[in-house]
């Protein structure tokens, strides 16, 4: 899991969901999305797991700790940006370590 002051705060997702862009990964099928908005100061991330996807509240919540975990060992960029990743669909092996991969194709993309 992150420490809390990389993570993003409830309002800080009201503006990047409100202002940032989109970007899909070129990987088929997509395990993660992201939407970024470029900011003054640190680097912060939230992941998004959708009800649709897993229904059940200890399925999403593995789920994102699983893409924290992958997320938090990755470089973030040296300037500000606050990400969202979404997750799309539930991979079938190795949770943490795919989520690395797909995140670090999308992180290349800024």
């Amino acid at each position: 899991m992150l420490p809390k002051r990389k993570r993003l705060t409830a309002q800080e997702v009201a503006k990047v969901l409100s202002r940032g862009r989109s970007m899909n990964s070129s990987r088929s099928p997509a395990v993660l999305s992201m939407k970024v908005l470029g900011v003054e100061g640190p680097s912060k991330i939230a992941v998004v797991v959708p009800k649709t996807l897993a229904r059940k509240a200890v399925l999403r919540n593995s789920l994102r700790r699983a893409a924290y975990q992958g997320v938090s060992t990755l470089p973030f960029p040296s300037k500000g940006f606050h990400i969202i990743f979404f997750v799309r669909s539930v991979p079938k092996e190795a949770k943490t370590a795919t989520f690395r991969e797909e995140s670090e194709v999308l992180l290349k993309k800024l």
